[in-house]
């Protein structure tokens, strides 16, 4: 949502946000992240918490990145509703646990229904053509399919 520019969705759809130590320290390594970043922790609805059970971290570094092993844990550690990944193999054994997972395509098509997009199109292109995120064309036509916006 940061590379959309559009962080704030989180906010209006979730209200409050946590995120891991290390997914911060992944946002000050990119001038715009962080920025963005930080006007959200100074506003309060963007929390940074450390997590307790560093054992558990390490465990999960084997099959993903520090980022997503930390958000995992943190997710549980705290009961989250929501854990906001979108790597696939992160977002598997995220929903093994238990947790209720949502990625950037979920929030596209749930800024939608709260009427904070018209369509989700322009957004969905955007991160295809300009930011790099990669979607097949069976996921592109099925989330315009979602939106009930026109397929083809």
């Amino acid at each position: 949502m940061v590379a959309l520019g559009r962080l704030t969705w989180l906010n209006l759809l979730f209200g409050q946000v946590v995120i891991s130590e290390e997914v911060y320290q992944e946002f000050a390594r990119d001038q715009v992240a962080i920025s963005g970043a930080q006007g959200a922790i100074d506003s309060g609805w963007l929390q940074i918490h450390a997590v307790k059970d560093l054992h558990a971290v390490n465990r999960l570094l084997r099959d993903v990145h520090i980022g997503e092993a930390s958000s995992i844990i943190l997710a549980q550690e705290l009961a989250a509703d929501f854990l906001l990944i979108d790597e696939r193999a992160g977002a598997q054994i995220a929903a093994g646990t238990g947790l209720k997972t949502i990625g950037v395509l979920g929030i596209l098509l749930a800024a939608k229904n709260a009427g904070l997009i018209p369509d989700v199109r322009p957004s969905l292109d955007q991160l295809r053509n300009e930011i790099g995120f990669w979607v097949s064309e069976k996921v592109y036509q099925y989330v315009l399919t979602l939106a009930n916006e026109q397929v083809g």
